[in-house]
């Protein structure tokens, strides 16, 4: 498998509260995957033409708004060094459509890692941090406002996918690399087929057969990776959806970071991540959730980023 880097991360901040908790966060994370440059940046939407025909309130508005800007900058620039960063950063406020700053920035400085938080009470959170991984051709780390700042146990979800190969094999290089003991976890969530009474059993006689069949899956999966000393967890598909039962497992066994490999966008599938993936940022509880995509299927930025940081 080809090796993920995540070396250059573009952090979204919005001039709320939470940017404080994102750069704790960021400080933390850096010590763990060791990126090479962070930009830590806000994108401000221009104001809209106005209306009346003498811009005297309008230009003055505008420099007032670069004043506070600029203010906002250094005080992030403290704000980074307080929490001991080690990592060459830079913080800037970008203005205009969304689309075209972010899209310099990423290929400027060729971004493979974005990180966002998330409001727990934000209604239209899950959504934005949804359309946000969609569209991104990066892997995307999203860090719900009560995370904590450590990382014990790392849940990585497996369906037997390649995808979910490469998130395995990535969480294992990244344990190897670590002084303190981490232990990795894997959920698979499996089904029992909707016809099993036409072969005569129980929901329960079948849903012991295919967690046997799951396990058979897994293991095989282990030995191609040459991996052991993985704690694995089954889970029977009863919600609508494999991720409410992700997330539950990832709280039974206190995960600090859950990690999905996605599909890397193409320009005729850009928003496809994974279902499961997808919907997990919207069941995202405390634990950090870690996109990571494979280098060579990032889509083209023209085509796939749109609006992806929009202060909330």
């Amino acid at each position: 498998m080809k090796n993920l880097e995540l070396n250059t991360w573009l952090v979204a901040l919005d001039k709320t509260e939470m940017d404080y908790n994102i750069i704790k966060h960021v400080h933390f994370w850096e010590k763990i995957l060791k990126p090479k440059h962070i930009t830590f940046v806000h994108i401000r939407k221009e104001s809209e033409n106005w209306d009346s025909g003498d811009n005297t309130h309008f230009n003055k508005m505008v420099k007032k708004e670069r004043e506070l800007d600029h203010k906002w900058i250094e005080l992030m620039n403290e704000r980074i060094k307080s929490n001991g960063a080690d990592t060459p950063f830079d913080v800037k406020v970008n203005y205009g459509n969304s689309f075209d700053r972010v899209l310099e920035i990423c290929h400027k400085d060729k971004i493979n890692l974005v990180i966002a938080g998330k409001k727990q009470k934000s209604e239209s959170a899950g959504t934005l941090s949804e359309e946000f991984a969609r569209r991104l051709p990066a892997s995307f780390l999203l860090i719900p406002e009560n995370a904590q700042s450590k990382c014990d146990n790392i849940m990585i979800a497996s369906d037997f996918s390649d995808y979910s190969s490469y998130a395995i094999s990535y969480a294992a290089n990244l344990v190897s690399t670590m002084p303190n003991k981490i232990q990795l976890h894997i959920a698979n969530v499996y089904s029992v087929p909707t016809g099993y009474h036409y072969i005569g059993k129980t929901f329960e006689e079948c849903g012991y057969d295919m967690q046997k069949h799951a396990q058979n899956k897994m293991d095989r999966q282990l030995k191609t990776l040459n991996l052991n000393d993985i704690m694995v967890h089954f889970h029977l598909k009863k919600e609508s959806h494999c991720a409410k039962h992700i997330f539950d497992m990832s709280n039974e066994c206190n995960a600090d970071l859950v990690v999905f490999g996605a599909k890397g966008a193409t320009e005729t599938a850009y928003n496809l991540i994974g279902s499961t993936a997808s919907r997990m940022l919207r069941f995202v509880g405390k634990a950090p959730l870690l996109i990571i995509k494979k280098p060579g299927e990032s889509y083209s930025f023209l085509k796939a980023l749109g609006q992806i940081i929009e202060p909330t």
